[in-house]
């Protein structure tokens, strides 16, 4: 992580501060004792000491030749400088071509990319050198040759030939990288563009696409190709062919019609290039708003919303569309946050067309409410009025949304504790949710509130329950209001105090009696909401009363309270034999219950070995999360590695990757003991998805089964290096009954056509544990 760091500090010409003080002494001395440090035999030395020549953007020949030189250096940290020194220097580091034309091969991408990014800054000198590497390397030297020659621009041309003949005859990534090689060098050649728009590869083609629009004036041709380009097969060749058009000179009736048919497309990526480009475009923009607006009632619910996310994106200029928008509400998957914050877009001018809506559709009124809330004071004269309409629903919403201004003025905070006593039930309600979120509080508001918690209708109770947490009442104000709610008629009102009392620790001893009782209660939601308040006890503070009820919970005929003292004995560390074997038998069918069983398991340790069966089997489990929590609460239990070694090496087969990954990581935790997974560990290695998590357990296992030698050695020269590396690296953990790879290793090490002194250290040392003999 230092390295990239420090890259990242230095390409934006900061100076990082390093922990070796060293490094504040040499920016004193002068250039010839810095790069003297360059040959030390101590990396930190040499890293402080190309810090600093780079810090100085010193190009004297001798830095030059000094970083010429690192660029080779077994230090990875100390390349990195060396390659970003020269490619600040521009043509000033003539000298060190050679040396970056090596690195071109050298099988760390970033090594390569850097490398070309210096030659290209060198320019024209170092263009012969990177032809004859397009000539003569592989795909990734030739990657790295062609962004150099993009950096040379017009004047590789003497490349593009070669470039050209990439198109038809390479495969991989090479395309694309001449590709863009092409257009920086001939950048305002129509005809070799539009070859690119043609070519079989997406990639290629999405080039083309971007360098066409970049041409100043366009023949009808290349007009149409990138008009047919937008109804491509390929949605990455749509995406970026809409985003082009923004930006290409085409009238702008016909960039509306393309952005509206994007706008409907099938695929995510393009309807959100769609936005970007409309943004970008010069578009009669509160037409278009129509026109989109038009396509609500028929687009698809995912096209519908990003139609809505771009009359958003439009803003007041589309507030004629509000007819439509409020014709198309509600809308699955709809982010009602998004809309109400569109509608607010519109300003004061909506505001008597949003309470007239509310009225005829009362469905969408808190979309609407919020809207109103978010045009704020504009809308406070409608919103006074409409708290004394005979109409319910448009007193909810003034009500709602005076709640919902930011900042709340004293004039509005009156008006809401003065709706705490309307007609409506509904309105009472949201009265005192509005009331209690209020930053301050008055005297008469906080006695609408004490006289909310007492009101007639069970809702409003409930609700009010809350401002206990929220508004500073007397200790014998709370204490009343609890008594009389944990006594209440409705179980709702009685789940509320509960809910109160769990978010007060003090007022949960004080009435800790009731909570047990409420244990009990006939209402699943009463006693689920008592078994979450338990969970908020000290551990210290359990009482035999409160552990019975507990472990009876856990066997009571509703799933969600089973549930919720599942958590709470989990939460309360409580781990003796009853609560274990009451969380067992849960191991059912319900999938919640299934989750939070495995998760309590897991807590128990050893002590839930009985358990194991019925937890290896949920391995089997249809749905991958079930799967997971049973790898977890496996691998806390089991305390037979061999026998877990076996199971988790079994799940790698998984066809999900998640499952796949955490049973990895679980062999990685087993270290040496779970070797018999190493085989299958080794092959996922090769796997773009798995290779991470198998790299990690590999590293954590650190030795390998006789039984995997043979296939160790048959990869010891792979050319994949993680491959290679753990081949040779298990081989010698092995040691001498892995003496059959030591022909392979020692031509390996005399072929020395791998420049890594690192993984040449690693073959060294493998040989000489095969041999016995202690490592040079």
């Amino acid at each position: 992580m230092r390295i990239f760091w420090t890259l990242s500090a230095l390409a934006l010409g900061g100076v990082m501060a390093l922990p070796n003080s060293a490094l504040a002494q040499l920016t004193d001395s002068p250039t010839e004792e810095v790069v003297k440090l360059l040959s030390e035999e101590d990396a930190n030395r040499r890293r402080d000491a190309a810090y600093e020549l780079v810090r100085r953007r010193d190009v004297s020949n001798e830095v030059v030749s000094a970083f010429s030189q690192l660029v080779s250096d077994k230090d990875e940290q100390v390349r990195f400088q060396a390659l970003l020194g020269l490619a600040r220097m521009g043509n000033t580091a003539e000298p060190a071509i050679d040396s970056l034309i090596e690195c071109l091969k050298d099988r760390d991408d970033q090594i390569r990319f850097r490398a070309a990014d210096a030659l290209g800054k060198i320019g024209t000198a170092a263009l012969q050198p990177l032809i004859e590497v397009w000539k003569t390397g592989n795909d990734n030297s030739k990657i790295a040759a062609a962004q150099a020659l993009a950096l040379i621009g017009t004047e590789a041309k003497p490349a593009a030939e070669l470039l050209s003949q990439a198109l038809e005859e390479s495969t991989g990534n090479v395309p694309r990288y001449a590709a863009e090689a092409l257009v920086a060098i001939a950048p305002q050649d129509e005809e070799a563009v539009l070859t690119l728009v043609k070519h079989q590869q997406v990639a290629v083609r999405r080039v083309g696409i971007a360098a066409l629009v970049a041409i100043p004036t366009l023949s009808a041709a290349a007009t149409e190709a990138l008009r047919q380009a937008t109804r491509d097969d390929e949605p990455k060749i749509r995406e970026t062919a809409i985003v082009a058009l923004a930006k290409a000179e085409l009238p702008s009736a016909d960039k509306a019609d393309l952005i509206e048919v994007a706008l409907l497309d099938a695929e995510d990526s393009v309807r959100a290039a769609a936005i970007v480009a409309m943004r970008k475009a010069d578009l009669a923009h509160s037409e278009f708003a129509m026109r989109i607006a038009g396509r609500l009632q028929t687009a698809e619910p995912p096209a519908a919303i990003d139609l809505i996310k771009a009359i958003s994106a439009i803003g007041p200029e589309a507030s004629p569309t509000l007819p439509q928008l409020l014709q198309a509400l509600p809308l699955n998957g709809l982010d009602e946050n998004m809309i109400s914050a569109t509608l607010a877009s519109f300003g004061q001018p909506v505001v008597e067309d949003l309470l007239s809506a509310i009225e005829t559709r009362p469905t969408i009124e808190p979309i609407l409410s919020r809207a109103l809330a978010l045009i704020g004071e504009p809308a406070v004269p409608a919103l006074l009025q409409g708290m004394q309409n005979d109409n319910e629903v448009i007193r909810l919403a003034a009500t709602r949304a005076i709640g919902g201004i930011q900042p709340l003025s004293q004039p509005l905070l009156d008006t809401l504790t003065a709706a705490i006593r309307d007609r409506s039930p509904r309105v009472r309600a949201v009265a005192a949710e509005a009331l209690m979120q209020a930053p301050k509080q008055s005297d008469s508001s906080q006695a609408a509130l004490l006289d909310a918690i007492a009101d007639a209708d069970s809702e409003v109770r409930s609700v009010a329950l809350n401002s206990l947490t929220k508004v500073t009442f007397s200790e014998e104000q709370v204490q009343a209001a609890l008594e009389s709610a944990l006594n209440d008629t409705s179980p709702q009102v009685r789940a509320s105090a509960l809910s109160v009392i769990a978010a007060q620790p003090a007022q949960l001893q004080q009435q800790l009696a009731q909570v047990i009782g409420a244990m009990s209660d006939g209402e699943m939601q009463v006693r689920r909401q008592a078994a979450q308040t338990l969970a908020k006890l000290n551990k210290d503070q359990v009482s035999p009363e409160t552990r019975s009820v507990l472990a009876a919970a856990l066997a009571d005929a509703e799933h969600e309270v089973r549930i919720a003292a599942t958590r709470t004995v989990q939460q309360l560390a409580l781990t003796d034999d009853p609560f274990r074997d009451a969380i067992t038998a849960n191991l059912i069918d319900d999938v919640n219950l299934l989750l939070v069983s495995l998760e309590a398991l897991a807590g128990f340790g050893e002590k839930a070995a009985d358990a194991l069966p019925t937890v290896s089997n949920l391995l089997q489990h249809d749905l991958a999360d079930i799967r997971l929590a049973a790898i977890t609460a496996l691998a806390a239990i089991d305390q037979d590695k061999e026998r877990l070694t076996s199971q988790l090496t079994a799940v790698l087969e998984d066809p999900e990757w998640p499952v796949r990954r955490l049973a990895g990581e679980q062999l990685g935790k087993l270290g040496p003991a779970a070797k018999e997974a190493v085989p299958k560990l080794f092959s996922l290695l090769l796997s773009d998805e798995d290779t991470d998590y198998a790299n990690n357990a590999l590293r954590e296992i650190d030795t390998a089964p006789i039984e995997a030698i043979p296939m160790l050695i048959e990869n010891i020269d792979s050319q994949e290096r993680r491959v290679g590396f753990y081949a040779v690296s298990l081989l010698g953990k092995i040691g001498p009954p892995a003496a059959e790879a030591l022909p392979k290793l020692e031509a390996l090490l005399k072929e020395g056509r791998d420049r890594s002194d690192f993984r040449k250290k690693f073959v060294r040392e493998a040989i000489a544990a095969i041999k016995g003999e202690p490592a040079s």
